[in-house]
């Protein structure tokens, strides 16, 4: 009887850690590890997380599963874990593998706990996103566009961008397959490099391309930082001050003030304008033209004001010396600001392209210079009267000299 019991007990020992194994590890057929009933070369199926680390005489290289529909793990301890060391394809997503690694789907790079690149395409394009955590619209995008042209293998690069108040990814720059630059939304810049040369499609410079441009100038932001836009021909900002009959406005004439240096340090324009207030100005200087079509320079302030002096203007101008027609030059008068014909030599702003009996508002021609107007003409009508007395004077002393050599009839 005793030896029946310690038979029993025996038994039950050697059979109890047959009857917990869950793993099964046989000469041939599926490996199982966490069951006894393998259905692949290689069964795993307890669950559970890699370990953070593992003491150094146990490093190595663990297979696990997080759980039963979670994702699988290998992870190495103690070395690096290397694929295809011996230069064999890799393939995630697919089973004909044709580069060290070739992955068939979205691919999310994560720079950070918050932030990650996502390379996801469709049909042969491949896009780039940088995608905030788990943001389904991304915040910028790399579009590498193969699918212009499959027949010529052509391809092109987009660069998106989305700002807060953007619902969706904004086109900002392409790269064509030609070689041209797209920038902007609507292409408001591109730069050519088959034929050469840039088109300005904004519509701050399409005035640029018309038949009613005017010019174009260039205004100064500094820090580097410029614009270009559609400005009056030949004009600039220059600093106005008032000298009591207020700081001139579109289309007044105005004059350099010599005794006064600009207050603002600027070295490009060290002088000052103001509104012209005396007739046949010799400091003379231009016209202002409208500010809405802006000037080349920097504009230091509100007082500095386009100043032109060559182009179509309009022109305040009173009767002061007379009816104006056209092709008349224009100087200033004794209304402030306003411009009269000139009669006699003085400085002026240019020619009047109008008729003007009452005075008003014409287009003038700018250009500034001196005229020297009636005086011109009276020393040519001297020069004239001189000229025919000395045509005379030669007659008379051409016959005085005919005269005194002929033979004297008397003496025959």
């Amino acid at each position: 009887m005793k030896w029946a019991i310690l038979l029993y007990f025996s038994i039950a020992i050697a059979l109890t850690p047959m009857a917990q194994a869950q793993n099964t590890f046989p000469n041939t057929g599926n490996v199982g590890i966490g069951t006894t009933n393998p259905r692949g070369t290689l069964h795993i199926l307890k669950p559970g997380a890699p370990p953070s680390s593992l003491p150094g005489q146990e490093n190595g290289l663990l297979l696990g599963t997080a759980g039963i529909w979670g994702f699988k793990w290998i992870q190495s301890y103690g070395g690096i874990l290397s694929l295809n060391s011996q230069g064999n394809n890799v393939g995630i997503g697919q089973t004909t593998a044709t580069h060290r690694l070739d992955v068939n789907g979205a691919t999310r790079i994560r720079a950070n706990s918050a932030t990650n690149l996502l390379v996801t395409g469709q049909n042969d394009d491949v896009f780039l996103d940088l995608v905030k955590n788990t943001l389904s619209t991304p915040a910028a995008r790399i579009e590498f566009n193969g699918y212009t042209s499959q027949a010529t293998h052509e391809g092109e690069i987009a660069f998106f961008t989305k700002r807060a108040s953007d619902s969706s990814l904004e086109e900002r720059m392409r790269i064509k397959a030609d070689g041209d630059i797209v920038i902007g939304s609507a292409g408001q810049l591109r730069v050519g490099f088959g034929p050469g040369g840039v088109n300005l499609l904004n519509p701050a410079f399409n005035t640029l391309r018309t038949e009613t441009r005017q010019h174009a100038c260039i205004h100064e932001l500094g820090g580097g930082w410029f614009t270009i836009g559609d400005c009056l021909s030949e004009a600039e900002y220059a600093p106005m001050i008032d000298t009591g009959s207020g700081l001139p406005q579109t289309g007044e004439l105005a004059s350099l003030v010599p005794t006064m240096e600009n207050p603002q340090g600027d070295q490009h324009a060290p002088f000052v304008v103001a509104k012209s207030n005396e007739p046949c100005d010799s400091n003379l200087l231009g016209i202002i033209s409208n500010p809405k079509y802006g000037a080349s320079g920097k504009k230091w302030s509100d007082n500095y004001l386009p100043l032109a002096v060559s182009g179509y203007f309009p022109v305040k101008v009173t009767t002061e010396n007379g009816s104006i027609k056209r092709g008349d030059p224009i100087t200033s008068s004794s209304k402030a600001g306003y411009g009269m014909k000139a009669t006699g030599a003085c400085r002026i702003i240019g020619y009047a392209l109008e008729n003007s009996e009452r005075g008003g508002v014409i287009q003038v021609f700018a250009s500034l210079g001196e005229y020297t107007g009636t005086d011109v003409q009276k020393l040519q009508a001297r020069i004239q009267t001189l000229e025919a007395r000395l045509a005379e004077l030669e007659r008379q002393n051409l016959m005085r000299e005919m005269k005194s050599t002929a033979p004297d009839q008397g003496q025959k």
